[in-house]
């Protein structure tokens, strides 16, 4: 009897060996017929049917599904006419994850095998097209090689402005809340970093003062990691009316960021408000004065005597952790 059980056991065990062998080769075999498609030329005709209608093949340049990835690398492309232009693996789940709309994704097969899980689980009923290309094509739609085989488009998001930011604020916790504002900053590199940063702390948005560059260029979003996708960025034509609004409706106090010897040093800060915004400036000249004035306390690093100021990103992030940390409790 026992050695009759034992054997049922093992038949069950090759069993499921078996099947899933199966599974897995016929995944190898979707993944290899993928790549096969593009093995020839631009004109060659896929070897078998895509089974989801929201993939579909791309074979040609002239495509006009690929016209928001042409010749990104000009300096006209950097305007999309109210679309944005995510690049990389990371950057496009972050996408996937977010609630913007999404125009496309324009990827090789072998990427879109890693990103299927993550769209599936994200977007079950709204899936984005998906663009599939071989990476040769790719390069010469958009100008340059892309070595990670990833791009998406998506729609920049309107409407985001202050009565939306007071809305947002006051569904999510109207005692306490975390900003980051950034006046004048001209390097989309820098205001994509500090945009992750204000993600990495929690930050509820990031507010953006008129004449700073567009934080939905392309390099601010890759280097943002996507996480623009997910920090709500207000654009504020007065950023120095918007800190004393914020102040006067919303109990937000402001903290400008300087390198004035004066101001307070951060490490001699013992608590800050539940509510607050830290204000970054221009890389070069600083806070503008009339924002200057609109904070409630300047704040600044305490550094090395001989090094007389840091990358505003790294400041920035250093700001922000340092505020989480001493962030007053909210009694009960």
């Amino acid at each position: 009897m026992l050695r009759s059980l034992v054997g049922s056991e093992m038949c069950i065990r090759d069993s499921r060996k078996e099947e899933k062998a199966a599974m897995k080769a016929e995944r190898i075999s979707a993944k290899q017929d993928r790549v096969r498609l593009y093995q020839g030329g631009p004109s060659e005709q896929p070897l078998v049917e895509e089974p989801r209608p929201w993939v579909r093949h791309i074979t040609s340049e002239d495509d006009d599904g690929v016209r928001p990835y042409a010749d990104l690398k000009s300096a006209m492309g950097e305007s999309r006419l109210g679309k944005f232009i995510a690049e990389g693996p990371e950057t496009i789940k972050m996408l996937v994850r977010s609630d913007l709309e999404i125009e496309s994704l324009l990827l090789k097969p072998s990427v879109l095998d890693k990103l299927l899980p993550e769209i599936e689980r994200c977007r079950p009923d709204n899936p984005p097209q998906v663009l599939l290309c071989r990476k040769e094509l790719m390069a010469e739609i958009v100008g340059y090689p892309i070595d990670r085989g990833s791009l998406g488009c998506g729609l920049v998001p309107i409407g985001r402005d202050l009565d939306w930011l007071a809305d947002l604020l006051r569904r999510r916790d109207p005692a306490r809340c975390r900003l980051l504002a950034v006046d004048n900053t001209c390097d989309a590199g820098n205001l994509g970093g500090m945009i992750r940063s204000a993600s990495a702390f929690g930050a509820d948005a990031v507010l953006v003062s008129d004449d700073s560059c567009d934080p939905w260029y392309r390099r601010s979003v890759r280097t943002s990691m996507g996480h623009i996708c997910r920090v709500p960025v207000v654009r504020c034509p007065d950023l120095a009316g918007a800190l004393a609004w914020l102040r006067t409706e919303m109990g937000v106090s402001s903290y400008a960021a300087v390198i004035d010897m004066d101001a307070s040093l951060l490490h001699q800060i013992s608590a800050v408000p539940a509510s607050w915004c830290v204000v970054m400036g221009n890389e070069d000249t600083g806070i503008s004065e009339p924002v200057r004035a609109a904070c409630d306390t300047r704040v600044r690093i305490r550094m090395d005597p001989a090094v007389d100021s840091l990358n505003i990103g790294v400041a920035a992030g250093i700001l922000l952790n340092g505020f989480c940390e001493r962030e007053t409790p909210i009694s009960n």
